[in-house]
């Protein structure tokens, strides 16, 4: 998800995103919530909010990863992860 309609990265960075088979970039998007299966289960998805049109909608998911430039805080999910 991505809260522009343009990215503000380098062109190498862009370029590897959106040739990248594995990414969808959803533009003008905004993650208002992750939902599970069930109480204490997995994640199954997440409602998005269109900044654009206000529209509001669920996208099936079983992964989430929050990232902000090139170093992604992910020591609170203890070693291995840099």
């Amino acid at each position: 998800m991505y809260q522009r309609d343009m990215f503000r990265v380098s062109k190498i960075m862009q370029v590897r995103d959106l040739s990248n088979p594995k990414i969808d970039v959803l533009w003008n998007s905004q993650v208002l919530e992750a939902c599970g299966e069930n109480e204490g289960g997995s994640l199954g998805g997440v409602q998005l909010k269109n900044l654009v049109t206000e529209e509001i909608k669920k996208r099936a998911l079983s992964g989430l990863f929050f990232a902000i430039g090139h170093d992604p805080a992910t020591k609170f999910l203890g070693g291995g992860w840099s």
